[in-house]
């Protein structure tokens, strides 16, 4: 009786295992790109910052204080907590990194709002502070810029990806979180919202 199957030399065995093999590749993969993805990836982002809806529930940061997690002052190197930083003003604190294209296209707008009197505050993910000094000079910021543990980044500032930026209150608490590129308009809007509440 003549053989049917096409490949005498492998089991039936032998298939149900690479069949299997080749089924987790794929489900890995694609885990992988829904990784990738992610906004939990600390990826620049290009759409506008993230609105939320009235009903939606508000950043996990809003209405309560700064952290006071240490950062490096770019400008001397001293380690300080960021909860000091700016303490009693209403205050801008800006998440960032130099390989992150909104990151840049939004300064022009945050360094215009530091120019206007509003307290800025840059946070680099944690770079080497001469590739940091470079490029605040090449951009033209004058704004104080502290550099933050990469560690910090989830646990403590809960970063869904940068640019993020918040708005803490005189009172020291986080007022507002926007997660992507902002705007002098988004930011005067809020201004004008905390001082009507």
């Amino acid at each position: 009786m003549r053989n049917l199957w096409p490949w005498p030399s492998v089991s039936i065995t032998k298939l149900w295992v690479m069949a299997w093999m080749l089924f987790g590749t794929g489900v890995m993969l694609a885990g992988c790109a829904a990784w990738i993805s992610s906004p939990l990836t600390l990826i620049g982002r290009t759409e506008p910052p993230t609105q939320v809806q009235e009903n939606e529930p508000k950043h996990p940061l809003v209405g309560t204080p700064v952290p006071s997690a240490t950062v490096v002052r770019l400008e001397d190197g001293e380690e300080v907590a960021l909860s000091g930083v700016g303490a009693g003003q209403v205050r801008l604190v800006n998440f960032w990194a130099t390989w992150c294209p909104p990151c840049k296209e939004e300064m022009p707008e945050l360094e215009a709002l530091y120019q206007s009197g509003l307290l800025v505050i840059g946070l680099d993910l944690d770079e080497p502070p001469e590739l940091v000094s470079d490029f605040v000079a090449e951009i033209g910021i004058t704004y104080p810029v502290y550099i933050f543990p990469q560690d910090d980044a989830v646990p403590i500032y809960r970063l869904l990806g940068i640019p993020t930026t918040w708005l803490v209150g005189a009172d020291d608490t986080i007022q507002e979180v926007w997660v992507g590129k902002i705007t002098r308009q988004d930011v005067q809007d809020a201004l004008k919202s905390l001082e009507e509440d």
